[in-house]
């Protein structure tokens, strides 16, 4: 929500595709185990990559990613992801959002907190009002 209220147009934009039934959505996993920004020599295939790791794989560590996948994947990741964007087409359709005490998009913290899940440090204040 945080980073759709940065930007009007985003919110509209957004307000205006909720995606349609059965829409699929494809993940580039491909690209993720190949990004320079976090691995070396991203391109290069070495599966020894991983021997001597300190990453768990049963952690929250996405290097993993590509063996998150298949008939090992959780079973449940897709009904929670579900949720997630059911929840958030609810919130952009029914409502417009605005930022409190005419706060400014630049002044918002993106700061970000690691735990279970990544999140901002700063709670997000926003005032909704009913969609025209």
């Amino acid at each position: 929500m945080t980073e759709i209220v940065r930007d009007p147009r985003v919110v509209k934009k957004a307000q205006a595709e909720v995606r349609e039934s059965k829409s699929k959505v494809i993940v580039n996993a491909w690209a993720i185990g190949r990004d320079p920004n976090y691995w070396t020599e991203a391109k290069r295939f070495y599966p020894k990559r991983f021997i001597d790791s300190s990453i768990d794989y049963k952690g929250n560590n996405f290097e993993y990613i590509p063996f998150g996948a298949g008939r090992r994947i959780c079973p449940g990741s897709t009904f929670g992801l579900i949720n997630v964007e059911l929840a958030l087409a609810f919130l952009l359709y029914h409502f417009d959002w605005k930022l409190p005490n005419g706060m400014k998009t630049e002044d918002l913290d993106m700061t970000e907190q690691f735990g279970l899940t990544v999140r901002r440090k700063a709670d997000l204040y926003l005032i909704p009002s009913l969609a025209r």
